[in-house]
Order: structure tokens, then C-alpha cells, then sequence
């Protein structure tokens, strides 16, 4: 059972090692491979908040849109298109109410489209 453990260990080690343990988490759905800066988007501050993910390899397209799909009016990108290695920064506003809330942002590249889940803290 001991060297089982161990094996494990040494194993997550050696990966942690090659790949370089940080806090940027790599994102590969449907043909489009986001970098984000946490994982799925963290759960942004209800005070307002910044998250950036680079949008870092697309399949069969060279550049990509982004967009919010709703929550306009306390949430906001600051690009809309761009290529291969371009970062897009997620704004939120300050969050008054009660309850969290959570919108998407929907990134094309060619006919590819993904959803990523932005959620924002209730008050506190």
C-alpha cells in the first residue's frame, strides 16, 4: 500500500516538475484551448473583480470572437475578436445583491463555439 502511495507521489511530482505547477489552468474543449488564470473562471469577488484566460490554440480557424452572452450591464470583455496567444480580460462590477450571479462567455473559432461559466459572489 506504502509504495503505491509513493509511486503516486513521485509520479505527480515528476508531471508537476515537466509540466511547471502554477496557477494558470489549461482549458482544451471542442477544438479551442483556453490558458486561464483559474480553474473554469473562478469565483470572482462581489466587491468587482478582473480574470484574464488567453485564448491559446484553435482547430481549423486562425482567429476567434468572444462575447457575453448575458449579464451585460455588470459584465464586460475587453476584446471581442482576435488570434491565437490574444488574452481577454473579464470585468465584473460590484455584486449588491443577495445572491451570486453568473453569466457565460462564448468564444467562436470558425464553427466552434464555447461556453465558459463566469460566476460572481452574493454580498457579504
Amino acid at each position: 500500500m506504502r509504495k503505491g502511495l509513493f509511486a503516486v507521489l513521485a509520479l505527480f511530482i515528476m508531471l508537476c516538475v515537466a509540466m511547471g505547477c502554477n496557477n494558470n489552468d489549461v482549458l482544451m474543449e471542442k477544438n479551442i484551448t483556453v490558458i486561464t488564470d483559474s480553474t473554469r473562471l473562478r469565483v470572482m469577488s462581489w466587491e468587482g473583480d478582473t480574470s484574464s484566460l488567453v485564448v491559446d490554440k484553435l482547430v481549423n480557424a486562425t482567429k476567434w470572437t468572444a462575447g457575453i452572452e448575458t449579464g451585460n450591464d455588470w459584465c464586460s470583455i475587453s476584446r471581442k475578436a482576435g488570434v491565437p496567444g490574444d488574452t481577454i480580460r473579464i470585468f465584473v462590477t460590484k455584486n449588491l445583491a443577495d445572491t451570486m450571479r453568473s453569466s457565460f462567455l462564448r468564444i467562436e473559432a470558425g464553427t466552434t463555439i464555447n461556453r465558459y461559466r463566469i460566476r460572481q459572489q452574493a454580498r457579504e
